[in-house]
């Protein structure tokens, strides 16, 4: 068996050889570490595949198809939606109705009176009228019923101022309509109120007054 000695060449190199070893291994074992943590392929190859990869295409909404079938009552609208809705209830809460013309006053007939107690109001127009109505001739045969038509008493026949053409339209009315009653011309005194001249329709007023003797 041989014996060898290390030469002082020998232990240099050893030397060397134990220092290199000791830089090499930490650096190596580094790098393994490095290597082993990095993902199956570089960032630079993962954005490139993200950045070809294709984008997906936009969904498209098709669009609204309108029938030709015919449109409910209405034109398929509500009530609230119709065009130009206008709100037709009247201010004041009532229920509505169309607003009436206020009623036209009477141009003729009786007006008032009692024609059992010798009283008796009528209107009558001169313009549309010759003879009195037949309302007040019913009334006037009621009124010459009353117990105060005696031989003592006459008809006195109020009226306002008028012309002479509607003045004697009235007399002729007054006087055809008392005779045909049975009373004469004679028992009737025409009563003229003091006022401006009247239009028609007016009002007459019949009563009985005591006979003035003379």
């Amino acid at each position: 068996m041989y014996d060898y000695e290390l030469t002082e060449r020998g232990k240099i190199v050893i030397a060397i050889v134990l220092v290199l070893l000791l830089l090499l291994v930490p650096s190596a074992i580094l790098l393994f570490t490095a290597i082993a943590n990095q993902p199956a392929h570089p960032p630079e190859y993962q954005g490139s595949e993200a950045s070809q990869s294709p984008t997906p295409p936009t969904e498209i909404t098709p669009p609204t198809v309108i029938t030709e079938s015919p449109l409910p009552p209405g034109g398929g609208l509500k009530p609230s939606q119709g065009p130009d809705t206008v709100d037709t209830a009247p201010a004041d809460g009532g229920n509505g109705a169309e607003e009436q013309d206020p009623p036209q006053p009477p141009l003729f007939g009786p007006t008032g009176g009692d024609p059992s107690k010798g009283m008796l109001s009528f209107l009558f127009s001169a313009d549309i009228q010759n003879a009195l109505d037949d309302e007040t001739l019913a009334m006037l045969g009621e009124f010459v019923g009353s117990p105060k038509n005696t031989e003592k008493n006459i008809v006195a026949v109020e009226m306002p101022q008028l012309s002479d053409e509607d003045a004697n339209t009235l007399y002729f009315a007054i006087i055809s309509a008392f005779g045909d009653l049975g009373v004469s011309e004679q028992r009737l005194a025409y009563i003229t109120q003091p006022s401006e001249t009247a239009q028609s329709p007016f009002e007459v007023s019949l009563s009985y007054i005591p006979r003035i003797v003379k």
